[in-house]
């Protein structure tokens, strides 16, 4: 055998564990990606699971924000409702007590024409209830102007029908309308 042949058998020999090396390491590589597939895999069921987990969290706070929402929603609208009646019943009252105090001041002043002193104490005093009671409905529940402009126009109508009742005293007429006007103030 020559040098040649040695040199054939050996490269020969040297490229068969190559290819042998080389086709044992294309198995391994498949292997390797068969696995990196498998891991692939997991991780996309591990995250389509986490998906699905935190989209089922997503919906219950969602759910119990908007049941908070409604609940609150629902309180503020009693909450409207019970301050309408209030206010209804507020402008109720008001109307009666102005009603009373007209009806008042009229008796009093049928029955007691011929008494102009009578008539001017009965007058400050019936003044001094209804600046009170007026304050305190003020307090109350702020009127609307309509409501403001109404009772001052009925106001007017009396303090027109006290003054021409009591025409003769002019010392009463000057504080009947120095008073009417102090109520004017209060109302506006």
């Amino acid at each position: 055998m020559s040098d040649e042949d040695a040199m054939l058998i050996i490269s020969a020999s040297i490229n068969f564990l190559f290819i042998v090396f080389a086709y044992d390491y294309l198995k391994e590589l498949k292997k390797f990606r068969a696995r990196i597939s498998k891991f692939r895999t997991k991780v996309r069921q591990l995250i389509k699971k986490n998906k699905l987990k935190y989209d089922i969290k997503l919906q219950k706070a969602t759910m119990q924000i908007k049941h908070e929402f409604d609940e609150q929603l629902r309180k503020e609208e009693d909450l409207r409702i019970s301050a309408q009646q209030d206010e209804k019943q507020t402008k109720k009252d008001m109307v009666e007590l102005q009603q009373k105090i007209q009806n008042v001041l009229n008796y009093a002043f049928e029955k007691n024409k011929n008494c102009i002193e009578s008539n001017f104490r009965t007058l400050q005093a019936l003044k001094s209830k209804y600046v009170k009671s007026f304050d305190l409905e003020n307090e109350r529940s702020n009127l609307n102007e309509k409501s403001k402009q109404k009772l001052l126009e009925n106001f007017e109508k009396l303090e027109k029908k006290i003054i021409d009742e009591i025409k003769d005293s002019k010392i009463t007429k000057e504080i009947v309308e120095k008073s009417f006007s102090e109520i004017k103030q209060k109302i506006r």
